[in-house]
């Protein structure tokens, strides 16, 4: 297995990751020293964690920065091609709608933009797209379980509204899991360079994609991972700037898109296994203060509950990275 991994790393992917990193790592300083000038920075929440305060003013919209390192990346290794299009181009739509609300939360002064059912329906909107393309593709719908390698026949109707739960969910779990210096970029990259392993080593009629096409988001994921690590130069404790929604949605439609294109998704959901935790853990804290008016956590998402609970913040972020590359080897089980 490792044979065949490493020879799916040509010298492209290598460059792919080392130039998305190197044009990420460029473009940070100007674009940090103009998000100051501009005041482009972070709210903090009233209600949040004390030690978050000295936080407030710190440029955020650092995504855009990353998001134009991985297209450098994916251009001079010549990865453009309808698919790495495609999937740039979800990227871009839903990096557009956090950059609004990044846009609405810094005019307000306050930590809530755009209002969730306006996000949540075009992000729907998208992924009833994102539908109708893969069903130009393959007519019969599919869903790989993972493990048993099993395919299931689902109609059409469930297919739907699993790849509008895959990229909703997906985004906004990244969007959730945001909440620290480094703790949702390092998990992003580790996923997007196995999915670029995948790529390498997935038979094409497993997936929706042609042997050239897989090469594609082979090199997205790899440019993707190396803007990813030239950003967390920046994002590391204590960070100079955030990502903000508008790195945080984009990032999270490129994983989830590239997960169904794959046909993938269970384990991208294993990889990602604490962003689905941080997810869930807000459902439940949400629901149960409505309905019980009691909260299960101290504070949702999960990372704050363990920061509430005496952990440092980067005693998490390193326990979670840790968690999150051994969920990334058990997904990888999965090709033993």
């Amino acid at each position: 297995m490792l044979t065949t991994m490493l020879h799916t790393l040509s010298h492209h992917t290598c460059l792919a990751l080392l130039t998305g990193f190197v044009a990420t790592a460029l473009l940070m300083p100007p674009w940090i020293r103009f998000l100051k000038a501009a005041q482009m920075g972070q709210p903090i929440r009233s209600l949040g964690v004390a030690g978050h305060e000295k936080k407030r003013g710190t440029p955020t919209m650092g995504g855009l920065a990353l998001l134009l390192g991985m297209l450098v990346g994916v251009s001079v290794t010549q990865g453009w091609g309808i698919i790495s299009g495609a999937l740039v181009v979800l990227v871009v739509l839903h990096a557009i709608i956090g950059g609004l609300d990044d846009w609405a939360k810094i005019k307000k002064n306050h930590t809530t933009g755009l209002r969730a059912w306006t996000k949540f329906i075009i992000q729907v909107c998208l992924a009833t797209a994102v539908y109708w393309l893969l069903s130009t593709r393959m007519p019969v719908h599919t869903l790989y379980v993972p493990f048993m390698h099993v395919d299931l026949v689902v109609p059409s109707a469930v297919y739907w509204l699993w790849i509008i739960g895959v990229l909703t969910g997906t985004v906004n779990a990244v969007n959730l899991t945001d909440g620290m210096d480094g703790l949702a970029i390092v998990p992003v990259c580790g996923i997007l360079i196995a999915f670029g392993l995948m790529a390498g080593i997935l038979p094409p009629e497993q997936t929706y994609l042609t042997a050239a096409e897989l090469v594609q988001v082979q090199l997205l994921c790899f440019a993707g991972a190396g803007a990813g690590l030239g950003f967390l130069w920046f994002n590391c404790h204590p960070a100079s700037l955030f990502m903000g929604d508008v790195g945080a949605l984009g990032l999270g439609a490129l994983l989830g898109g590239i997960a169904l294109l794959l046909r993938r998704e269970g384990l991208l959901f294993i990889m990602a296994g604490l962003m689905v935790l941080e997810t869930v853990s807000v459902i439940l804290q949400v629901g149960s203060f409505k309905t019980r008016g009691k909260r299960i956590f101290k504070m949702a998402p999960l990372h704050h509950h363990f920061e509430l609970s005496g952990w440092s913040e980067p005693q998490i972020c390193v326990r979670f990275w840790l968690v999150t590359a051994l969920l990334i080897a058990a997904a990888w089980s999965d090709f033993l």
